[in-house]
């Protein structure tokens, strides 16, 4: 199989010797007086407070000024003398760009932001125009998108660096820039490098599949994608997803190996049954372990494989699942996977977790950790049914929402200064209520303060007061709630409730203490 080969643009695409440090977005925001960036990092000697990271400033900024815009704290900055920085106390010593005309970096931050590219704070004596390279190229390394982050030689060196921020002399420095420096150059040059074909044989349920869609991703997370049966990979060990397009996959590994003479790769066609038909049954959320009865609505659509479910708002954050078995499932060792990441950053994907597979027909599967209590957070995600077929895993996916529900606390209505008798319940939709009231004051309480109130289409935020009640009124109570107000997305939930009020008027007679016709 053919390889192609890419040429080196010059210089690896980047300059990074002395001369021409700045990064690109603080060199064009010098020439376009703008605004830009600058790299920020800070340290005490024994820790890193602030990695090497970007910090945007506004056409005609200080540097003082973009730095108390930066999400970062600064203890002192008013007065000159930084004494805490993010809350942790040092005795802190700052410096910026190298000056050659005064041999010294600066530090004075009334200074135009325009004029520096990285500002560092230490405690020990660090400042040197090779300190500020190495702040940089650190900067330079954390934004990188390119897969360099999880190339060892490059963590590697960029470990080292942050150590080195803490007390590195300048010739310490220069050490610690050349190595991080040269892994990224390496890394440059690996993905100039060549690529090499891989042919795919592609079927589903027998039939021949011309045009899937194939993803190569590499041993450092690039990933390309390819519509058709052949790919291009680099040399080592890559991973593959071979797709329909749709909800069906197959993933596996392939090595490539060229010949160490000719440079050339040659292997047979790799062999892709997708999966066909229906892996899914019924997928059902519910609020109760062990019991299908607090179901939560469902719109489930097997065409487009996706399900939409609405969940309240004083939901804890834990939602069961009770998965059935499709018609097509091959095998019952085909396992369920979760794929989200909850809120405690744990990835419910993993399939080398036992527990992260959820199992079927169970109702005491339970996902965790998907929001806080009392939140409007929404989540989207897969679930997957993967099927391990040696080397293989044939995947079947189902696309999760789950919608929230904006409700309330408490509705209190009163008629005549009596609170009326009402049991409530945030799911509940209707009530009946009698009263003698000509007028009735409705006070809902919102679970969350943002929510929008209507009362009978009406905005209201604590009570409102309805008069004219007949012998059969409809009051409908609203609670909604934007998502996102450029698309025009909102939740609501409506309680509704016929407050009756009786045709005749009683009046007590005092003798014997009880209600009569007058």
């Amino acid at each position: 199989m053919k390889r192609t080969t890419r040429l080196i643009a010059a210089m690896l695409c980047i300059m990074l010797a002395f001369g021409c440090l700045a990064p690109a977005s603080a060199a064009a925001a010098k020439l376009l007086q703008t605004g830009g960036s600058f790299y920020l990092t800070a340290s005490t000697a024994t820790a890193t407070i602030i990695e090497p990271v970007r910090v945007d400033y506004a056409h005609g900024q200080t540097v003082k000024e973009a730095l108390q815009a930066s999400g970062h704290t600064f203890s002192g900055i008013e007065s000159g003398f930084i004494t805490a920085i993010d809350g942790v106390r040092g005795n802190f010593v700052r410096f910026y760009d190298y000056d050659e005309s005064t041999g010294e970096c600066g530090y004075d931050l009334d200074a135009a932001a325009s004029d520096i590219t990285a500002i560092g704070f230490a405690e020990n004596e660090v400042a040197s125009k090779e300190m500020i390279a190495l702040i940089t190229l650190m900067g330079d390394f954390n934004y990188s998108a390119n897969g360099v982050l999880n190339y060892p030689a490059a963590k590697t060196a960029y470990a080292d660096a942050l150590r080195g921020l803490r007390n590195a002399n300048a010739e310490q420095a220069q050490v610690l820039f050349s190595a991080l420096d040269s892994a990224m150059r390496d890394y440059a040059a690996y993905l100039e490098g060549d690529k090499y074909d891989v042919v795919f044989n592609v079927t589903q349920n027998g039939i021949t599949i011309e045009n899937p869609v194939i993803t190569i991703t590499d041993a450092y997370g690039n990933a390309s994608t390819y519509s058709g049966t052949t790919a291009q990979a680099y040399a080592g060990v890559s991973t593959y997803s071979v797709s329909d397009g749709g909800h069906n996959r197959i993933e596996g590994r392939v090595t490539v190996s060229p010949d160490a003479e000719s440079g050339e790769y040659s292997a047979s066609a790799i062999d892709a049954a997708l999966p066909y038909g229906e892996w899914f049954g019924d997928i059902i959320f519910h609020a109760d372990s062990g019991a299908l009865e607090k179901l939560y609505e469902r719109e489930q659509d097997y065409g487009t494989h996706t399900a939409t479910y609405k969940v309240e708002d004083t939901n804890h954050g834990n939602v069961y699942m009770y998965l059935t078995r499709g018609a097509d499932l091959p095998s019952d060792s085909v396992k369920t996977y979760a794929c989200y990441v909850d809120i405690n950053g744990r990835d419910n994907s993993d399939g080398s977790v036992p527990a992260n597979n959820k199992g079927w027909e169970s109702r005491y599967t339970v996902l965790t950790n998907l929001w806080k209590k009392n939140s409007m957070t929404e989540r989207s995600f897969d679930i997957e049914a993967r099927y391990y077929v040696g080397e293989q895993t044939q995947i079947q996916s189902f696309e999760i929402n789950l919608e929230r529900i904006p409700t309330l606390a408490d509705l209190q209505v009163f008629g005549s200064g009596t609170r009326l008798p009402i049991e409530f319940a945030p799911l509940t939709g209707e009530y009946s209520l009698t009263t003698v009231a000509e007028s009735v004051v409705i006070s809902p309480f919102p679970v969350l303060s943002d929510y929008r109130i209507l009362v009978n289409g009406n905005d209201t935020q604590r009570e409102v007061v309805l008069k004219g009640i007949g012998e059969n009124t409809a009051v409908d109570v609203t609670v909604e709630y934007t998502v996102n107000a450029e698309e025009n997305i909102t939740r609501t939930f409506s309680q509704s409730f016929t407050s009756s009020r009786l045709a005749l008027a009683f009046v007590r007679k005092p003798k014997y203490g009880f209600l009569i016709p007058p």
